[in-house]
């Protein structure tokens, strides 16, 4: 026995039926279909914060916690990243799994998104997915950016690499104790 979601368009025209295993976290995809973006219809014409989950089911959760969401049907191809870029959304927040494949999706939505939104990651516990999450434990990783200093300078860091600035910002490390001072005291206070 499954469950079954339509995947729509933006224009809500079904493009394929997605099946979830009730027994367990097995999904099924039609064949030789190409992946769509889950939610994409369902998808608050106002929203500015989005999550990108792997799964229908996390899609569903981050909804019922309160934030919108859109589901990869796994860790993102280059076709839904290119539609991802279209949808005028100020900040996009990675929910992928914490595992190898959750990694190397969420450096690839990163990278492809970098350019037209903030970008940021919930980081899950290990083994569990968002629909995994209490409320409250969802909203504690979803807010955990906020006061993590380390977790600010790697975005720092990232965006300024992805705007090609990194460079300039190393050199000057180099060459001025006050900026490398600063940079240690910032990872030396993150610690604690």
């Amino acid at each position: 026995p499954c469950v079954t979601f339509p995947v729509r368009d933006r224009r809500g025209r079904t493009q394929f039926i997605v099946r979830r295993s009730i027994g367990g976290k097995s999904f099924y995809l039609p064949k030789d279909i190409t992946k769509s973006v889950y939610g994409l219809y369902e998808l608050p014409n106002n929203a500015k914060t989005v999550i990108i989950a792997e799964s229908c089911f996390n899609v569903l959760t981050s909804y019922v916690y309160g934030v919108p969401a859109l589901g990869l049907l796994g860790t993102g191809s280059g076709s839904q990243l290119d539609v991802l870029k279209t949808l005028g959304v100020s900040e996009f927040v990675i929910g992928t799994d914490n595992d190898e494949a959750g990694d190397k999706g969420a450096n690839r939505i990163r990278k492809a998104l970098s350019q037209v939104a903030i970008i940021r990651r919930m980081y899950l516990p290990d083994g569990k997915d968002i629909n995994d999450l209490t409320k409250d434990e969802f909203w504690e990783i979803f807010n955990a950016y906020k006061n993590n200093r380390e977790y600010i300078l790697y975005e720092i860091v990232h965006l300024a690499h992805s705007k090609g600035y990194l460079d300039e910002i190393l050199e000057n490390l180099k060459s001025s104790e006050f900026y490398r001072n600063a940079f240690y005291k910032i990872i030396d206070e993150s610690k604690n």
